[in-house]
């Protein structure tokens, strides 16, 4: 049985990380540059993105990071950049861990500040079952 957390720690995508990769997309769709970037910044007042930028956001983290980022109410009520990035860096790294899991056919025991473990592995099970193998 595997606690929800990975043997190694280049598995787990860290909050610079993330704020790294949310700081180039602002650099790109705005006229600021990465270093004015701070994590403090509003995204609305200080930062000037929408509810647009936001899923433009997400979906660029899941490119770089290849998971899927569920678009919750926390975090469309995230007020700044640092807000953001912790939650979309919590669900990316459930969802690695979920999926490595699943990899090795250990049983996943999920640790009290882990949500929807079940309903995650689930899916990613599905979604591994139902792709055919390419001959």
């Amino acid at each position: 049985m595997t606690n929800l957390k990975p043997n190694s720690k280049k598995t787990l995508v860290s909050f610079d990380d993330v704020i790294k990769t949310l700081k180039e997309y602002i650099e790109e769709e705005t006229t600021l540059t990465f270093e004015e970037i701070k994590p403090s910044d509003r995204l609305s007042y200080d930062l000037n993105l929408d509810s647009l930028h936001r899923l433009e956001m997400i979906i660029r983290l899941e490119q770089v990071y290849g998971v899927e980022i569920n678009e919750t109410e926390d975090l469309e009520r995230a007020h700044t950049l640092a807000d953001f990035a912790i939650l979309c860096q919590d669900q990316i790294n459930q969802r690695k861990v979920v999926a490595e899991t699943l990899k090795t056919n250990e049983k996943i025991i999920p640790s009290p500040h882990t949500k929807n473990v079940n309903k995650i592995a689930t899916n990613i099970q599905t979604q591994m079952t139902a792709v055919k193998p390419i001959k």
